[in-house]
């Protein structure tokens, strides 16, 4: 089936530098330094009205403030320093925010439709890869963005009539991401700051009829987020261990909020699923992924408003209807793999209320309904398979907030099972450390 596909995109500052085999060597040294300041308004909107389209329907509207992106071979330093609201000559503050919006209608339509709107305030993606297996590459990244007085807005208002396939809609609202996938001996420092008022807002607003076709929506808003992922195997020259250092800030009573509105009528999912959501708010997000031995320290600190908050009206639907709330102020996970040792010293600080609640109005339902409000304060998850020689891990939880999961259903004529949870949870530690 041909697609057809409208974007918009409003872009300030980027910075993209790929070097590929010819650089992988192994004395191949990288030096990078970058620099981006983002003190003006970021806007990117699209509309569209689709009557009849009998193709596949892709539509992405993107905004992003500073962005910087590299994909490097053999031993490599980084250096990636980026702001937003912050003139750098008077040290004036800005209220810059970045703003992605996608306005749908559509009726009659034969193929999926996929929707997307993404405010991303600073965004920093670096690979390195040594496919020759270099024993001298060592890779350091030195990652500091913040968020002076900014924030990101991603809200999507869809009206859906008549569609025969699926419909997926993506809103997220970011104010620093940043990832890293680093092959060989990694020496890694991210450091995301929010300092005031920096509110990341995600909105979706849905309203369907007459659909056969699973309807899919994610409403995600998110302070900060770092993924790093690492293979010490691959680099036997070195020491084997990876340090990994991840600190993380939200202040100034900052509301990270996202928001999920759903009316829907005479829907059919053919494949046993009718409707599927999540509303997630998420101030401090960390993850690791590694091969190898490792040396971790993690510092967040939650100083806002997490809040995910979704009502949904549904009558006359054929199919399951699945929809999670969470909020969450502080997140950290490690999965590491075939490590000898692997330390671990986190400290998670949170004194504002992560909220999560569902309100939900149903009428007719011919499947399953499962709804989930889940609001944590401060969460740590270790996975270490086969077990390590040596793990030491120090956590430190500290929750000074309100921690609300709510749930307010209101069902009529269900034929399926029914499954509802609130959970809220102050502070959750899991550690895994088993053989095969």
């Amino acid at each position: 089936m041909k697609k057809a596909t409208l974007t918009s995109i409003a872009l300030i500052s980027a910075s993209c530098l790929s070097m590929g085999t010819a650089l992988a060597g192994s004395d191949t040294v990288n030096d990078l330094d970058n620099d981006q300041n983002n003190w003006a308004k970021v806007r990117a909107t699209l509309n569209a009205s689709l009557d009849a389209v009998s193709e596949e329907v892709e539509l992405t509207s993107a905004a992003i403030g500073n962005s910087f992106a590299a994909e490097l071979g053999g031993r490599t330093n980084i250096v990636n320093d980026q702001a937003q609201g912050l003139r750098p000559n008077d040290q004036q503050f800005f209220d810059n925010n970045v703003t992605a919006n996608v306005n749908l209608h559509a009726s009659d339509t034969v193929g999926s439709i996929n929707a997307t709107a993404a405010a991303i305030g600073n965004s920093a993606s670096i690979t390195v890869d040594d496919p020759e297996g270099g024993a001298s590459q060592l890779t350091r990244v030195t990652n500091n963005q913040v968020d002076y007085t900014a924030g990101a807005r991603a809200r999507i208002d869809a009206s859906i009539a008549g569609s025969d396939e699926t419909v997926e809609l993506t809103s997220a609202a970011i104010n620093n991401s940043f990832s890293a996938d680093v092959t060989g001996n990694a020496r890694i420092t991210n450091t995301q700051f929010g300092l005031r008022n920096n509110d990341a807002f995600a909105t979706t607003n849905l309203t369907a009829t007459d659909t056969v076709g699973t309807i899919a929506g994610t409403t995600a808003a998110i302070g900060n987020s770092a993924a790093i992922a690492f293979d010490n195997d691959l680099n036997p020259g070195t020491s084997g261990t990876s340090v990994i250092n991840n600190n993380q800030f939200v202040r100034g009573q900052s509301e990270i909020a996202a928001h999920l509105n759903v009316n829907g009528r005479n829907l059919s999912g053919p494949n046993g699923t009718a409707i599927e959501t999540t509303a997630a708010a998420i101030a401090n997000s960390f993850s690791v992924e590694g091969q190898g031995s490792l040396v971790s320290n993690n510092l967040q600190r939650f100083n806002g408003d997490a809040r995910a908050v979704a009502n949904l009206e549904l009558d006359d639907i054929t199919g399951d209807v699945t929809h999670t709330s969470a909020a969450i102020g502080n997140s950290a996970s490690y999965d590491i793999e075939n490590a000898d040792h692997v330390s671990i010293n986190n400290r998670q600080w949170a004194s504002y209320d992560p909220t999560a609640i569902t309100n939900a109005n149903f009428g007719e339902i011919e499947g399953d309904v499962s709804l989930t409000s889940a609001a944590i304060t401060n969460t740590l998850s270790i996975t270490t398979l086969p077990s390590t020689a040596v793990l030491d891990v120090n956590t430190q939880q500290y929750n000074g907030a309100l921690t609300q999961a709510v749930v307010n259903a209101d069902l009529g004529d269900v034929t399926g099972n029914v499954s509802i949870t609130a959970a809220a949870i102050g502070n959750s530690v899991n550690i895994a450390n088993l053989p095969n």
